[in-house]
């Protein structure tokens, strides 16, 4: 197989490489599209959308807060794309960053 137009993924645990994968084809024929929800009145992250409205507040220049999902039941690969979807709202005129970061 030609390295040309080659998708290369090295599936990692922890800091060592498990195994590497090739595909010639994007998104991978393999991808499971999989929605979750962030449910601010329990700072969870998970594939059941929450029955109620809520919100997170933090501070300015604070580390923001953190949405955690339950343990997983099985080894789970995530590749890109990784799509984010949030409704803020500012109280006060200025500057108002919102920045989403996935940590694995």
């Amino acid at each position: 197989m030609s390295n040309e137009g080659t998708i290369q993924r090295s599936i990692r645990f922890e800091l060592t490489v498990k195994r590497v994968a090739r595909s010639t084809a994007w998104p991978l024929p393999e991808t499971q599209w999989t929605r979750f929800f962030l449910d601010a009145a329990n700072k969870t992250l998970g594939p059941d959308q929450p029955h109620n409205m809520a919100s997170a507040t933090y501070p300015a220049l604070s580390e923001g807060v953190t949405f955690s999902t339950a343990p997983w039941e099985q080894d789970v690969e995530i590749v890109g794309p990784v799509k984010g979807k949030a409704l803020r709202f500012v109280e006060h005129a200025g500057n108002g960053h919102l920045r989403n970061r996935l940590r694995l």
